[in-house]
């Protein structure tokens, strides 16, 4: 992934302030320019994840996004979320390089209210996706999985996609799915075998997947 300009990564109150790199995914920390609360921006498959740093446990908690400080505000979250690990909001409709505002309110035990931010942060195109494609495991021997991503809410309307795998000189080796899927995760599944029911030889491919969204492509190996 390519990371943002130097530009949109400078420092101002209430902006984007850091970028870590961990696990294959961009996180950026956003916070006031005092010491305070701080939000981490992230991303998993190409979804927004807005998380609040610091460890609130046994909290309950509603997040919520307004286009400007003063609101107004709408819930991006289920209301009195139980905080268990962390405290996070996963925002199916933020759009790359879009600036939102978030805020955090807890009821914190044993019965206290906080109202934390708001945080503006914005949504680095880097972060978003529209359709994606891995390999699981990566090299393989026998059947893989490979798990589709289509971007979209949570009962948004299906899709028609169509995912092959192609050898190194661009020839279908397995015409694996052609159908709807769901946004969101998907779990398809190759067996090793091509399209004649023969097992696939050692070497590198290409699953192709291909949606109304657009396309992407994932290389894998195969070994003995």
């Amino acid at each position: 992934m390519c990371g943002d300009s130097p530009r949109e990564l400078e420092s101002v109150p209430m902006r984007v302030r850091g970028v870590d790199i961990a696990l294959g995914a961009l996180v950026f920390l956003a916070a006031p320019a005092h010491a305070g609360p701080q939000i981490r921006v992230s991303a998993v498959d190409g979804v927004a994840n807005i998380e609040l740093v610091g460890s609130y446990p046994q909290s309950h908690f509603t997040v919520y996004r307004a286009d400007n400080a003063a609101g107004p505000w709408r819930a991006i979250t289920d209301f009195d979320v139980l905080c268990l690990a962390s405290c996070f909001a996963t925002d199916f409709t933020a759009e790359p390089g879009r600036t939102y505002w978030y805020r955090f309110d807890l009821l914190v035990p044993p019965g206290s209210f906080q109202s934390l931010g708001p945080f503006e942060a914005t949504i680095p195109s880097s972060l978003s996706k529209a359709i994606g494609a891995r390999v699981i495991p990566n090299p393989s021997h026998g059947p893989a999985g490979i798990e589709v991503y289509l971007a979209g809410a949570p009962g948004a309307e299906p899709l028609q996609v169509v995912v092959r795998i192609l050898d190194v000189q661009g020839r279908t080796v397995r015409a694996l799915f052609a159908g709807a899927l769901p946004r969101g995760l998907s779990q398809l599944r190759w067996d090793g075998l091509d399209d004649a029911g023969r097992a696939a030889r050692p070497g590198t491919y290409f699953v192709v997947t291909r949606s109304p969204l657009g396309s992407a492509t994932t290389r894998m190996a195969r070994v003995r």
